[in-house]
């Protein structure tokens, strides 16, 4: 079986999700089986220094990764798809992924499995793929017909070793004709302030926090932690919390030593960029609310009790910082 994971890439190397898809291919790759890579780069970028997980990488040269197109990329892919004839295509739920993914399967007449958190290898050699789906509430289990386009969810398989790849092999696309859209520039917010990705200690609130008078409560527990105050999606759309304290997939991927979520549920998007947390404490009234599947500690009580008896205790005996 040949497995095919596209990889992305970021101004300062690789994206950290590409070395998850290389983890979650190896998950189902026999020894004879062969995992090959595809970055959008030239062969002596840095991809060939981190991509070495793969047997082979696949360089696509003269790709601007600057103004890269959803369309090139698509088109890209599937000709190298075309020439690879692969059992399996990893692609990371993202949104480069999004664009690519459900294209990818129905242009090469692939099936799409999406959303996907976990994969093994069941009795007779079926690969089985598990899948959260309508925000986490849903767990998916499907016995995968081959060939198939995986769509995995970021945060869930470790990051596969840096290590340079030994096999590079340089690819030039056909040029793209009639193209429909034209990508001139990428302009990036500026988050002042807090950057919630070096942050040691983060407390972040759902939209269980409610209003004003709930995020106060909880701006005062994060202090006494030492901790830096985040928010999921609707505290953010909420107008409650900032943009730049947001975590999930639209906003910050954090990895503090401690993570502690009062009233997240745990939606796909949100596990995304917090899943790699050194420690999880989770709070939530629902006992069944996805955040519970990935918290190391899990609190099943009102977050306005937990935040009055863990602030309590924290005057009594503060915490410690560093």
């Amino acid at each position: 079986m040949k497995i095919l994971v596209v990889a992305e890439t970021l101004d300062d190397g690789i994206d950290p999700v590409s070395l998850e898809l290389l983890t979650a291919a190896r998950t189902v790759a026999e020894t004879t089986d062969e995992v090959v890579a595809i970055a959008f780069a030239e062969t002596s970028s840095t991809p060939a220094e981190s991509l070495g997980s793969a047997d082979r990488l696949i360089c696509v040269e003269g790709a601007n990764t600057d103004t890269l197109t959803p369309e090139a990329i698509q088109s890209h892919v599937l000709e190298i798809l075309e020439c690879e004839t692969p059992e399996l295509v990893l692609v990371a739920y993202s949104a480069m992924g999004l664009d690519l993914a459900s294209w990818l399967a129905a242009r090469a007449e692939m099936g799409l499995t999406a959303y996907v958190n976990a994969l093994e290898h069941e009795e007779g050699g079926k690969i089985v793929a598990h899948s959260q789906l309508y925000g986490g509430k849903m767990l998916a289990r499907t016995e995968l017909a081959l060939p198939n386009v995986l769509s995995i969810t970021p945060g869930n398989f470790p990051e596969a070793p840096r290590t340079a790849a030994e096999k590079v092999e340089a690819f030039e696309p056909k040029p793209l004709e009639n193209c429909q859209i034209q990508l001139k520039s990428l302009q990036s917010p500026e988050l002042e302030g807090v950057n919630l990705t070096t942050s040691d200690r983060i407390l972040c609130i759902g939209r269980g926090i409610s209003d004003e008078n709930g995020v106060e409560q909880a701006r005062q527990l994060a202090t006494l932690l030492s901790a830096d105050l985040a928010g999921s999606r609707p505290v953010v759309d909420g107008g409650l919390l900032e943009k730049r304290r947001q975590v999930g997939k639209s906003g910050q991927k954090v990895k503090p030593k401690l993570y502690i979520a009062l009233g997240v549920s745990g939606a796909p998007e949100h596990l995304e960029g917090m899943a790699g947390s050194e420690k999880i404490v989770a709070v939530n009234t629902d006992p069944d609310a996805p955040i519970f599947n990935v918290a190391h500690y899990s609190v099943n009580c009102d977050l306005f009790d937990f935040m009055q008896a863990l602030g309590d205790r924290l005057e009594e005996s503060p915490a410690e910082t560093g």
